[in-house]
C-alpha cells in the first residue's frame, strides 16, 4: 500500500470525510503510514457509500475479523485520482485462513443481478467486510450464484461453491408461514441460530413466535424471495 505517496490529513479534515459517509458525530481516528510514504491512512469504521465524492482516495480497504469489522482504510492521495477506486474486503477467519475480494464502485453499480427463481440447494451469506463494502450485485458475476432478492443479501446455488467468501450453508427445508408447513420446519427443533434478511420482523420477535432457543446446529434464516415471498430456509453449516 506505499506505491503512491499518501499525505498528511489534518483531524478536520478526517471528520468532514467522515460526515461525508456516516453523518456527523461518527466516532474517526487516525493512523500512521508505513515508513516509505510521509503521509497517513484513515482508519474508522463505517460504509463506502459515498466514496466518490471524496476526489483524492485512491483505494479503500476494509478488513474483518471472524465476521466482525474491524477497520476501513482509506488510501489517499495528493492530487485527484482519475482511474476508478478500488475496493479491497479482506476476511480473517479465526483459524487464520484468509479470503480477499476486490471491485470497484462502477463495476458494482454496472454489474447485472442475477436473482433465483427459488432456494437451491445451498445458501450463502458474504462475510462482513463485502456486506459494509456493498459488494452485492457482482458477487453474481464473479461466482456461479444468484441472489434471493434485491435486497436479500443471500445467495444460493445447486452446485457448492467452495470458494464463495462467506458462510455456506446446505439447506435442509424451506417454508412459508401457513400452521402446517411451519410446523413440520420446526419438527424436532427446540433451538437455532436465527439470521434476518429483508424481513419485517426482528430476530427477537422471530425466536418468540418460533419458540425456540438460541444456539445449537441449524441455522434458520428469514428472507424475502424475489417474488416477494416471505420465508424461512433451514440448513446447516458445510
Amino acid at each position: 500500500m506505499t506505491d503512491t505517496p499518501l499525505y498528511s490529513i489534518s483531524s478536520r479534515m478526517v471528520r468532514v470525510i467522515s460526515s461525508i459517509f456516516f453523518g456527523n458525530g461518527t466516532t474517526t481516528r487516525t493512523c500512521s503510514g508505513s515508513k516509505e510514504s510521509d503521509g497517513e491512512i484513515i482508519a474508522y469504521a463505517g460504509s463506502v457509500i459515498g466514496i466518490e465524492r471524496v476526489e483524492t482516495v485512491r483505494a479503500v480497504h476494509i478488513v474483518a475479523v471472524n465476521n466482525e469489522c474491524k477497520e476501513l482504510l482509506l488510501i489517499l492521495q495528493k492530487e485527484s485520482v482519475s482511474s476508478e477506486v478500488s475496493i479491497h474486503c479482506e476476511h480473517i477467519a479465526g483459524n487464520g485462513e484468509s479470503r480477499h475480494y476486490t471491485f470497484t464502485l462502477k463495476q458494482e453499480k454496472t454489474s447485472p443481478c442475477l436473482l433465483a427463481d427459488e432456494v437451491g440447494t445451498y445458501l450463502y451469506e458474504p462475510n462482513a467486510a463485502i456486506l459494509k463494502a456493498g459488494a452485492f450485485r457482482s458477487l453474481t458475476q464473479t461466482y456461479p450464484v444468484a441472489k434471493l432478492h434485491l435486497n436479500s443479501h443471500l445467495y444460493t446455488s445447486v452446485s457448492l461453491v467452495p470458494d464463495f467468501p462467506g458462510r455456506r450453508f446446505r439447506v435442509e427445508a424451506v417454508s412459508g408461514f401457513g400452521k402446517k408447513e411451519l410446523k413440520a420446519f420446526l419438527m424436532d427443533m427446540d433451538k437455532a441460530n436465527i439470521t434476518i434478511r429483508n424481513f419485517p420482523l426482528s430476530v427477537a420477535e422471530l425466536r418468540k413466535r418460533l419458540k425456540l432457543k438460541e444456539g445449537g446446529d441449524d441455522y434458520i434464516f428469514a428472507t424475502t424471495l424475489s417474488g416477494g415471498q416471505k420465508v424461512l430456509i433451514r440448513g446447516k453449516k458445510c
